[in-house]
């Protein structure tokens, strides 16, 4: 994490040809990528190397699980009728889905007893019928 006092300062002191980058809790100084040759002078590798950790800041985040007001950010924000509409739809193709599978379960098993009342055509039928629905 960048010290916040140093970037400032750094700031302050830097040419007009200078960027100043801010986070809520960090600061940054990037200069401009013809600054030093504009001035006519070279930077020294240490001096870039310090110019760079100076520009770097790093993302604070946060750990462990999800807040629920960030849940309820993103239910507002989408509306709570269309989350409905999205979890009713995952929840009817996840059936159909499984109804499909027991299908095809269900048509092994009359195709290995050979006692089946119905051709392999309608069984393929009903399974088409139901990729559709899906």
């Amino acid at each position: 994490i960048v010290d916040v006092e140093a970037c400032k300062a750094a700031a302050a002191s830097s040419s007009s040809s200078s960027t100043v980058v801010s986070a809520p809790s960090a600061v940054a100084v990037i200069p401009s990528p013809g600054a030093a040759a504009a001035a006519g002078a070279e930077v020294a590798e240490e001096e870039t190397d310090e110019l760079i950790s100076a520009a770097v800041v790093r993302e604070l985040r946060e750990q462990g699980g999800l807040k629920r007001d960030a849940v309820r950010t993103y239910l507002r924000s989408m509306g709570y009728s269309v989350c409905a509409v999205v979890v009713l739809f995952m929840a009817l193709m996840q059936g159909s889905r499984n109804v499909s599978d027991a299908w095809v379960s269900v048509w092994v098993s009359a195709e290995r007893d050979e006692a089946s009342p119905h051709s392999t055509g309608w069984y393929l039928g009903v399974l088409v019928g139901l990729a559709v629905a899906n």
